[in-house]
This record gives C-alpha cells, structure tokens and sequence, in this order.
C-alpha cells in the first residue's frame, strides 16, 4: 500500500496540529453524488445505478489490514462494473468505542486507505456515520435519548466526530453520499419498547449499559429533529452539497398509527399516513427518501409487489424533491434480488444497493456462486439502467 496514504499537515485551531488526507485523483466538476431539479447528478450527467452494501469496508481494515480484504472485494466490484458501495463508516458496540478512543492516528490511517483506494478504483463511498447509536450512547453511560440532547456526550461526539471525517474527506471524489445511520426508524415509536429493553441488557460484554428505563426508547419527537440536525451539520461541513441519506429502512406498515396512538393497530397505513411517516424519517435537508426493501409486507393497495412498492415510493419521494435510495435490498436469496434488481430497472430507481460483500453478517460471500450470479446480474441491470439514460 506504499504510496497510496498521502497526509498534508494542516494547522488548526487552539494551536494543535491534526494530519489531514489529501485525495490521490480529483474530480473534474464537483466530488460525488448531487441532487439538481429532482435528479441524482454525478460529475455534470445524470447517475442512475445500483451498488451493493460493503459493511467491512472501513471496519475490516481498521482491525485485520493484514488479510487485505478491500483489495479483493474492491477488484471484484470494479471487475463487474458497481460504482460505489455503503458502508459502516464508524464502529458498532460500545466496546469498540472504548478499545479505539486513544488510537484516532491508527483508526484515521485505517480509513485513509480505504478512501484512497476507493479514488484508485472509481468507486463511491456512502459513508454510514452512526450505524448503532446506542453503541455510543451507551459508551458515554448515557441513555438513548441523549441523542435528542445537543449539551451530551453523545452529541457533542457527533458534532466532532462530523467535523473530522466531514473535514478530511470533502475533497475526495470517492465519497459520494452522507448518511446518518441505520434502520434508525425502526427503533422509533415501538408500543413493546418496554420489552425490547430486556433484550438489549443481554449483552453486558459489550458495553452495553444494563440500567435501561423510558428514557432509552426512541421516539419521533426527537428523531427528526435529531435527523435535521445531522443534515444540517453536513451542509455546513460540506461546500459540495453532497446527498444526504437518513440510512432508514421502509416505515413500518403501521408507522403512523404507532406514532399517534402507541399501538399496533389492526390496519396497515394508508399511503397518506405512510407518506407522512416518509417525511418524519427523512426530513430537509437531506435530499434522499431511504429504505430497505426485503420481503414484500401487507401495506396500502398497490404495493403488492416490488415494482408497485418502488413506483409508489419514487412518486412520494418525487413530491418531497428527493431522491430515493434503496440502501439494502436481499443478495443471498436470489430469486428476491433478481425481481428486486428487476423492480429497480423498471422503475430507474436511482440508488440501490444489495446486501452484502465482505466479511459480515448474512453476506453473498458465504456462497461463491450466489455472489457470483448476484454480481454479475447487478452488472446487466446497470448496463440497461445506463442505456435508458
């Protein structure tokens, strides 16, 4: 990897010197993905393409560098012509927090050579910020709800955290999209809360904290402004205007009513109550409408199958002037990805990607041939995207 990390030292405020990452190509208009009149925009041309989810990609080399993963995955992406990929652009656990909080030089130089040999490759990055948010929360002994607090912990480790990666990586052409986190939404307004909180105190060897109350449950109220916040932050760290993702999975089918009654209702939602739920879970500024789409569930008339659901939720996206991203669909069982990945051409969704590459849960690495398909069905399917463009 000689050659590929290059640093400029940088002086900054207070006195303190940080080392800052200096992209090994450049862009020729402006840096990654950009919303303009409705339509995802890259370097001037419209970008309507479908990637897959690479997990690891920051975290792998962070922790075992030596196995030299992304250089495998990575020429596996490029040899089938993906252009980007989402990642966890953090840690997970509270534990983890705690082994890396005094090796920032390390961590950074891990990151570093992932972006730097994303630029080497052509390859995009959406950088997942918070995929777990109780795992900082919880490193900071503080509840979820601090997460709605901007004077704790918490989100003064947001803020900072933000500003670094944010900071280091805006000139680089290689980070296409900024996301807050992951299935966030899922979390919010659960009637069982109550009883999700005992599973979660399960899991003391990571850190997790075993004292929960009501103030550990996530809930809309603070949730979007929370979500606001993060795009906010982004705009003012990024002169790019970059996209900006939620990271959240489909609303609930019963979103709406779990929010105003606190309950499971009988009913799926309309598609009124789902498109309002849509825009509590992906609030201006962000300029993307995310979700996950794996089984097919019981929901408003017309959303029976994949190409309904997609058309459904491109027409709501549209109306809120967003782009819609389908950060997760499957890529183990592949008849579900190749009517997916079907779904997603008919109705040129612009972003998409298929869960996953790499070493972590559930991915298309276990089965060789599985991913193999998969990769090179993906590779048809942006050839007939790129030529209806």
């Amino acid at each position: 990897m000689s050659g590929v990390v290059l640093y400029c030292p940088q002086k900054i405020k207070g006195g303190e010197f940080m080392q800052m990452y200096k992209p090994v190509k450049s862009f020729k208009l402006r840096p990654g993905l950009y919303l303009e009149n409705g339509r995802v925009m890259h370097e001037g041309e419209e970008f309507c393409s479908i990637g897959v989810n690479y997990f690891g990609a920051f975290v792998n080399e962070l922790v075992t560098p030596q196995e030299k993963e992304i250089q495998r995955v990575f020429k596996q992406l490029k040899d089938n012509g993906i252009r980007y990929f989402r990642a966890n652009w953090g840690l997970f656990w509270p534990i983890d927090y705690a082994q890396w909080a005094d090796k920032e030089d390390e961590y950074f130089a891990a990151m570093d050579r992932v972006v730097a040999l994303a630029e080497q490759n052509d390859l995009g990055i959406i950088c997942s910020f918070f995929w777990h948010l109780r795992g900082i929360s919880d490193y900071y002994c503080e509840p979820a709800c601090a997460w709605g607090d901007r004077n704790s912990r918490t989100r003064k480790y947001m803020l900072d955290y933000m500003k670094k990666v944010i900071g280091r990586y805006k000139e680089s052409p290689a980070i296409y999209m900024w996301e807050f986190s992951n299935e966030f939404n899922l979390t919010i307004d659960l009637p069982n809360r109550r009883e999700l909180r005992a599973e979660q105190r399960q899991l003391p060897q990571l850190g997790v904290r075993l004292l929960q109350d009501d103030r550990d449950d996530f809930f809309t109220e603070f949730a979007t402004p929370l979500l606001e916040d993060f795009g906010r932050l982004c705009r003012e760290f990024d002169p790019y205007d970059r996209l900006i993702t939620s990271g959240n999975g489909e609303p609930r089918p019963t979103q709406y009513a779990q929010r105003m009654y606190d309950l499971w209702p009988d009913r799926p939602d309309s598609r009124p109550e789902m498109a309002k739920a849509l825009l509590w879970h992906n609030p201006d500024p962000l300029d993307c409408v995310s979700i996950h789409s794996y089984d097919l569930l019981e929901r408003f008339p017309g959303s029976e199958s994949y190409e309904g659901l997609f058309t459904a939720f491109m027409e709501e996206s549209a109306k809120l002037n967003k782009a819609l991203f389908i950060g997760e669909f499957h890529g183990l069982q592949l008849d579900k990805a190749k009517a997916t990945i079907d779904a997603i051409v008919k109705t040129r969704v612009p972003l998409s990607a298929a869960w996953a590459i790499g070493r972590v849960e559930y991915t298309v690495d276990s089965e060789p041939e599985t991913r193999d398909a998969l990769l090179k069905y993906i590779k048809d399917a942006n050839a007939k995207l790129s030529a209806k463009g």
